[in-house]
């Protein structure tokens, strides 16, 4: 839940950070969104292919750590004041990281949550869908509220904070499962 909430925290307001940013609105949006689009599709099906290779529990905290630098890397360049070009550029850059390591977590979660329960794999997946739909509704109410009151820099350090939260459960989470063996 926390994954979703910290990538929904800023995606729900992407639109008005991108524009901060890097001044990037109206049909320019587009572009910056495909780039994002495109990035989630490959993190989605390397995410797939690692699962597959590794264990899941250090997968789960390369993605979260590496989304957790490219938001708070979007609080940190709006509080410096970068914006223009070298705005949207760092943008799509970011945007890349986003899309590969954010949306790589998925299919590992999935992938992990059968494999815990192969026999019930339809209800661990709902349950997992159902936090994934809380993290979405919690990530767009976080953000409206650092929007309204820190602005677009705000957004970004909000939505950090949320997934360094996430990243250091999934380092808690580590330990024991290390210790218990590999879990793909």
């Amino acid at each position: 839940m926390l994954w979703i909430a910290g990538a929904f925290c800023l995606l729900t307001y992407l639109s008005p950070v991108l524009d901060a940013l890097g001044g990037i609105r109206g049909s320019a949006l587009s572009v910056w969104l495909l780039i994002f689009g495109v990035s989630a599709v490959a993190g989605n099906a390397l995410g797939g292919r690692f699962a597959d290779r590794f264990p899941a529990p250090r997968l789960t905290v390369i993605s979260t750590v590496g989304l957790t630098l490219a938001l708070l890397a979007f609080g940190a360049l709006l509080t410096l004041g970068v914006h223009g070009r070298t705005g949207a550029v760092c943008a799509a850059v970011l945007l890349v990281v986003w899309g590969l390591f954010g949306w790589s977590f998925a299919p590992v979660q999935q992938h992990h949550l059968v494999g815990l329960a192969p026999g019930s794999a339809g209800i661990v997946l709902s349950l997992s869908a159902g936090a994934t739909f809380a993290g979405i509704a919690l990530g767009g109410f976080l953000g409206s509220l650092a929007l309204s009151h820190a602005g677009a820099a705000g957004v970004g350090w909000t939505a950090g904070a949320v997934e360094l939260t996430a990243a250091v459960t999934a380092l808690l989470l580590v330990g024991p499962a290390a210790r218990r063996g590999p879990a793909r």
